[in-house]
């Protein structure tokens, strides 16, 4: 159970994050951790970034925990355009420490059956695009998260760049 606070705290300790423009959420005890997931939300800027551990199933002899780091990039993004997953597609190629994410189009097909995806809070003609890193944490393996798990350092230029090219706006810290 030590490895997922030590994890959280190198990573809090090494990004310098300010107490002030940071949140804990969720429950750092085991059953916790299976069922939400135990970190922090910090707004340095205009980016959200969340970091959160999840895991380890009760019954595993030599515990893991995946550790997920999920930064804003974009929001109101058209991610049905044709250009836009172009563009999306390019830039993923050149992002080796994270991965883009947004709202497969596919999604309105697959949940016809439940209602339309504004009743969920979705509209993929202005959705979000989030950048993310995730790695499984173990007692052999903590320490070293902290520098592996990049996607807050390059939102801020990229999302510029990305926004320049294919719209959507920037989106602004609520912390």
């Amino acid at each position: 159970m030590q490895t997922v606070p030590r994890s959280l705290r190198i990573i809090y300790d090494f990004w310098r994050v300010d107490a002030d423009r940071a949140r804990w959420m969720g429950d750092p005890s085991a059953s916790g951790l299976v069922r939400q997931g135990y970190g922090f939300d910090w707004w340095p800027g205009d980016f959200k970034i969340q970091v959160r551990a999840s895991g380890s199933h009760p019954d595993l002899d030599l515990p893991v925990y995946r550790l997920n780091v999920r930064t804003d990039f974009l929001c109101d993004v058209d991610v049905t355009t044709l250009e836009f997953k172009r563009i999306l597609s390019c830039f993923n190629q050149r992002v080796p420490t994270f991965a883009i994410y947004t709202y497969p189009t596919i999604l309105p097909k697959a949940f016809e059956k439940y209602g339309s995806l504004s009743d969920f809070g979705v509209d993929l003609k202005s959705s979000i695009v989030w950048l993310s890193s995730t790695a499984y944490v173990h007692q052999g393996t903590r320490d070293w998260h902290a520098t592996g798990l990049c996607a807050r350092c390059d939102a801020a230029a990229n999302s510029r760049s990305i926004r320049g090219e294919r719209g959507g706006r920037l989106p602004r810290s609520q912390g």
